[in-house]
């Protein structure tokens, strides 16, 4: 027998634990329909009494009975349904660190869906698997509702997952048109007439049941569903207003980095470009608990300019994709979750967060769930998010201890500095060859940033003067910005401009 200690095997041996859940539903909602119905007929005259019964049922006491809204007894509410959910949960994860798919869990993650929202899609799910369930929807909707349907209305999915009144009317709201579960086109609404919202019936669209009922449900296979590609022309969500896209040129050759983090780098963004192929054409995803999560996620700690966004942009292009850049800093408290709700949406392959004490820090604001159910989308999606911080002394230990890799940025050694002053200037540039180089690199211990900074400075200063760029404007630079001059530059000689490493 399964206890929340074990995983499922299988997406169906999944579906059969839920099954089995809304079968304890069903048979209490059945018993209370038939004792009520009793107790119509008893106290029912005329058959406008039995029509009105739900009116005055919630007036008159009938033995003690709850109220419409209430109709399940208090004592009754089975406390153990919290703790189901809390093993379904465990379980579901344990599946998931053995590389078993599941889908409505990859649903549910993927659009952020509650649990009232996820408990509704198996009710529209379950007569694809067994027309038992078609019969019981018929008898517990009525005569008031559709006879001939098989599948369940509105109100008979709010009658069975929802306990009172304000239950009732949160849940209401993910059937409004712009809720995720119509919004993207997981479930659709029908009424024959024009009719209530109440009585419109719930069906969920056929790709949706394909995907839920797959054998190996994948992440691939959910994203052609949401956002689908018609006539090859493609469709993308709209990009969040506090994400910025970058279609990088950086290559691994433009960054100057401790050959230990550059390393590290690399094999993260192979083991990305690998997964696909080891997965999917190698055919590890169908032995169970060889395949992991596709989503990666990394720190990037080090002071401003040490290089985080360059490799950043480096990973992106060497995966082809476009860099989305979102800096927390610039974004008030009031909207954040308006961002991870974009993000949720938006799921961009590689995503750069700066500043992220903002959010992981000690002293952030930010709900810790709403942050952990977010990081589970981006594990179950193939993507690439990199944290990046100044200042990782801040970081709760809370989100250091879940293991993510470091990558650590530090102020670049002299041999690093050189190569940086030599790269500072474009080609284009008209830079005097008696710069010495190897002087700067030695006098200033400054970040790869700063360089670039102070050589702009130093081109402006000259295009001002209409001058060639000599070491007069990158002093003036340095010293504008705060730079003390300890000992004067060697004495100006003629030497040709040390190429680019």
């Amino acid at each position: 027998m399964s206890t929340a200690q074990d995983g499922f095997a299988d997406n169906w041996n999944y579906l059969r634990s839920e099954l089995g859940w809304l079968d304890q539903v069903l048979l209490a909602a059945v018993a209370r329909h038939r004792k009520q119905q009793k107790e119509t007929d008893r106290l029912a005259q005329t058959r406008a009494d039995r029509a009105t019964s739900h009116w005055w049922k919630g007036i008159v006491s009938l033995e003690g009975n709850p109220a419409y809204d209430e109709y399940r007894k208090p004592n009754n509410a089975k406390p153990q349904k919290l703790g189901f959910q809390q093993q379904m949960d465990a379980r579901i994860q344990l599946s998931r660190k053995k590389g078993v798919s599941l889908g409505l869990p990859l649903l549910r993650d993927r659009l952020g869906l509650s649990v009232f929202e996820k408990n509704a899609i198996l009710i529209g799910l379950a007569p694809e698997i067994n027309r038992r369930y078609a019969r019981l929807y018929r008898y517990l909707k009525g005569d008031d509702d559709t006879p001939d349907s098989d599948l369940p209305s509105v109100d008979l999915v709010l009658r069975l997952l929802c306990r009172n009144d304000q239950e009732w009317a949160i849940a209401r709201r993910s059937f409004s048109p712009d809720a995720a579960l119509i919004r993207e086109g997981v479930v659709e609404l029908y009424t024959c007439t024009p009719d209530t919202r109440l009585k419109s019936i719930l069906r969920l669209t056929e790709p949706c049941v394909d995907f839920l009922l797959s054998s190996h449900p994948s992440v691939e296979q959910l994203e052609a569903i949401l956002y689908p590609h018609p006539l090859g022309g493609g469709y993308s969500p709209p990009v969040s207003p506090w994400m910025t896209q970058i279609a990088s040129t950086t290559t691994w050759e433009d960054l100057v980095l401790p050959r230990e983090t550059l390393t590290a780098l690399q094999a993260m963004t192979q083991r990305i470009q690998a997964q696909a192929t080891v997965d999917h054409t190698w055919g590890f995803d169908q032995i169970p608990g060889t395949a992991t999560q596709p989503g990666l996620m990394g720190w990037l700690e080090g002071a401003s300019g040490t290089g985080k966004t360059m490799a950043a942009r480096a990973i992106a292009h060497a995966l082809a994709k476009p860099l989305s850049v979102v800096d927390l800093q610039q974004v008030d408290l009031d909207d954040a979750e308006n961002l991870i709700a974009d993000l949720g949406v938006q799921q961009p392959t590689v995503l750069l967060l700066k500043s992220a004490e903002c959010w992981f820090g000690r002293t952030s604001e930010i709900k810790r769930a709403s942050l952990h159910q977010w990081l589970a989308q981006r594990h179950q999606v193939p993507s690439l998010t990199l944290l990046s911080t100044q200042k990782p002394e801040t970081i709760s230990q809370h989100w250091k201890s879940l293991g993510y890799p470091v990558f650590g940025f530090p102020i670049p050694k002299e041999r690093d500095r050189l190569q940086l002053w030599q790269r500072a200037f474009p080609e284009s540039t008209p830079v005097d060859d008696r710069i010495s180089w190897r002087w700067l690199a030695k006098s200033f211990g400054i970040s790869g940033g700063e360089i670039q900074a102070i050589a702009r400075d130093a081109a402006l200063y000259a295009a001002a003067a209409q001058e060639t760029v000599s070491m007069s404007h990158l002093l003036q630079a340095l010293t504008q910005r705060g730079h003390a001059i300890k000992s004067p530059p060697p004495k100006a000689r003629r030497s040709r401009r040390q190429p680019s490493v």
